[in-house]
C-alpha cells in the first residue's frame, strides 16, 4: 500500500472505496499466509518519506468504519500493521499505541469483532 494514501485516508483526503480497493489484493495474500500455521504475512508499504502523528482521532476514525460495515477485521489488521511497522507513523501516546496494538494483533489481543472494538474505542477517552 502507497502509505501516503493511508495519510490522506487518515486526514480525510481520500475515501473509504479508495483505501479499500488500494489494498484488497495486498490483504489476499495476507490472509492466505496467515491460515498457514507458524507462517509470516506480509505487511507491504511503499512511500514512506514523511511523517504523520497517528491520533486518538485516527484510531477512532478507523474503529468507526469496521462498526459502520465499511471495513472488516482484515482491512483494520492490515492497516494498523502497516501503521506500527512504518517508520512514518509515530503514535501521539501510550494509549493510542496500545490500541493500534490490539488492531494489529487479534492472536495475542483477542479477535476483531464489534464488541473488542468498542472496548478499544473506551479505552481511547
Amino acid at each position: 500500500m502507497d502509505l501516503r494514501k493511508l495519510k490522506e485516508f487518515l486526514l480525510d483526503e481520500t475515501g473509504t472505496p479508495e483505501i479499500i480497493g488500494g489494498i484488497e489484493s495486498e490483504i489476499e495474500v495476507y490472509k492466505n499466509a496467515l491460515a498457514k500455521k507458524g507462517a509470516s504475512a506480509p505487511v507491504i508499504g511503499t512511500n514512506d518519506d514523511f511523517q504523520y502523528v497517528i491520533k486518538r482521532e485516527d484510531v477512532q476514525k478507523l474503529c468507526d468504519l469496521y462498526l459502520a460495515g465499511q471495513l472488516d477485521e482484515w482491512h483494520l489488521n492490515y492497516i494498523a500493521n502497516l501503521i506500527e511497522l512504518s517508520s512514518s507513523f509515530s503514535m501521539e501516546s501510550k494509549r493510542v499505541e496500545e490500541a493500534v496494538f490490539d488492531l494489529s494483533s487479534p492472536e495475542i489481543n483477542g479477535d476483531i469483532n464489534a464488541e473488542r472494538i468498542r472496548i478499544i474505542l473506551e479505552s481511547l477517552e
